[in-house]
């Protein structure tokens, strides 16, 4: 309660553990979960904080030691905090060596006040490793008396954030970071651009993602602003996705010049990403929009229910799904609720069989079948589990919706899809992005049912004032919907029996 007392007297804006999935876009994580008493694997409340901080592309700054791993000798534990630099309260722990170093991009680095900067120097600190990597606290940040010890700020008592991981802005701006120039793992740059061309589109006037043209000078100087990736050459952006595509033999990105007599490299998305993992992460802050929204729905249902028992979710194919597990498995230690998940979606079961899960609140059921590695789906046609279970919610996703109509890319996958939606018992909730709705559908498409066949429809809301294409294409639904709940980021029609 200390600690707390001395946060609340600084103002700080503080969120319970419980409630990280409302915390904002962050600036900057300052990790100090667990300290050197770690015995065990992470769980509970500090697995999912460690979990949730790995998932932000923002800097992440651990005090004393990293989250999950073990300061002598340096046992990665699972899961661990995946940081850029550790600052240590007395020497450098033993497990901070070796793969640490290697694997989790650990510098040692010491925040200091910038009016105490020439007694360091007098006294030769900055020789010291601590001072491989620096942050200064700016002077005009008033530090109260009571955390001084002598010339040197004391860090455990000032920066005593391990009651929560929470927002902080750079101390509303005050804070400047001297570091070395570093750039992103491969797979985390991919990340990185796709997240970009996400936030781009939310706050664009353009009717889809895939119209976005981003020139690489442009990219370039967002991955710094965003993540601190220093890139001093369009070219090796490019040769960086090139080498990326050729490994998981999938095409990502179209790079292409502007051709206006500039000859602006420009990067846009390829329209037929099949590459489950990379197109999880096309328009990604509508998917987690649209994620919330389903698991608020489910909330509610347990509340004005009263259920005290575990619910049983058939969750479809796709991306969208897949984003609902993610909050399941996020909140699976804090919350009371246990679920029986039926899917046939591969990264779904990837998910939940990861040891962070607790296995003693989510059950996994899948069908037999073939597994179609580029659409990470299990195949078949054998529905018998789906068929003999009554579901509480069956949650899907579709590719394309034309005239109150649903498709899929191929008739393999509509088959399982138009099974659950005419036969399997509960009720039926579509996920759309608003991308699905489409002019017509592509070629080859296969349909499995109408719009009209389901009892909610979750759509994520837009930054954007301008009405866009696929909101008009919406509208047009409004006679059969009815508003259930409308938030923020998401809202939720009851489709009219």
């Amino acid at each position: 309660m200390h600690q707390l007392n001395i946060l609340n007297k600084m103002h700080i804006n503080l969120q319970n553990a419980e409630d990280l999935q409302s915390v904002g876009e962050a600036s900057l994580i300052i990790d100090e979960i667990i300290g050197y008493s770690l015995k065990g694997e992470p769980h509970g409340y500090a697995a999912d904080m460690i979990i949730w901080a790995n998932k932000k592309d923002v800097p992440v700054r651990s005090l004393d030691i990293p989250s999950g791993l073990n300061p002598t000798h340096g046992k990665v534990s699972e899961p661990v905090i995946y940081i850029d630099t550790t600052t240590p309260f007395a020497p450098p722990k033993t497990g901070l060596a070796g793969k640490m170093q290697k694997d989790l991009l650990v510098n040692y680095s010491l925040l200091i006040a910038e009016s105490l900067l020439n007694f360091i120097q007098d006294y030769q600190y900055k020789h010291q490793t601590i001072f491989l990597k620096r942050t200064i606290l700016s002077s005009s940040v008033s530090i109260p008396k009571k955390f001084r010890r002598g010339n040197l700020l004391h860090l455990q008592e000032y920066c005593f954030f391990y009651i929560l991981l929470y927002r902080i802005m750079y101390l509303k701006g005050q804070l400047k970071t001297n570091s070395k120039q570093h750039r992103l793992k491969r797979s985390q740059l991919i990340k990185a651009i796709l997240f970009i061309f996400s936030e781009e589109y939310e706050n664009s006037d353009l009717d889809t993602i895939w119209e976005i043209k981003l020139p690489v000078e442009k990219l370039r100087s967002r991955l710094k602003e965003k993540y601190e990736a220093d890139y001093t050459s369009n070219s090796w952006i490019s040769h960086q996705i090139r080498n990326y595509e050729k490994k998981i033999g999938s095409k990502l990105f179209l790079i292409q010049k502007s051709g206006n007599g500039t000859e602006k490299t420009l990067i846009s998305l390829y329209r037929l990403m099949n590459a489950f993992d990379q197109n999880s992460h096309v328009y990604i802050t509508y998917k987690i929009k649209i994620a919330n929204g389903a698991y608020a729905l489910v909330q509610n249902y347990i509340k004005v229910n009263k259920i005290d028992r575990p619910l049983n979710i058939l969750l479809g194919s796709g991306n969208n799904p897949y984003f609902f597990s993610n909050i399941i498995a996020e909140k699976c230690w804090k919350k009371n609720d246990k679920y029986n998940i039926y899917t046939h979606n591969i990264g779904i079961i990837k998910k939940l069989c990861s040891s962070h899960v607790n296995s003693e609140k989510i059950k996994l059921y899948s069908p037999a079948g073939r597994i179609d590695q580029k659409k990470n789906t299990i195949m078949g046609s054998d529905n018998e589990l789906y068929l003999s279970t009554t579901f509480d919610f069956i949650i899907q996703s579709t590719h394309c919706l034309y005239n109150g109509t649903l498709y899929v890319d191929t008739e393999e996958e509509s088959i399982r899809k138009q099974i659950i939606l005419k036969k399997c018992r509960g009720t039926k909730v579509l996920m759309l992005v608003m991308d699905e709705l489409t002019d017509e559908p592509a070629v080859n498409m296969a349909s499995f049912g109408s719009i009209e066949d389901y009892n909610y429809i979750v759509i994520p809301r837009t930054r954007s004032n301008r009405i866009k294409k696929h909101t008009i294409k919406f509208s047009q639904y409004e006679i059969i919907l009815e508003p259930e709940i409308i938030n923020w980021n998401y809202c939720i029609y009851r489709v009219k029996d």
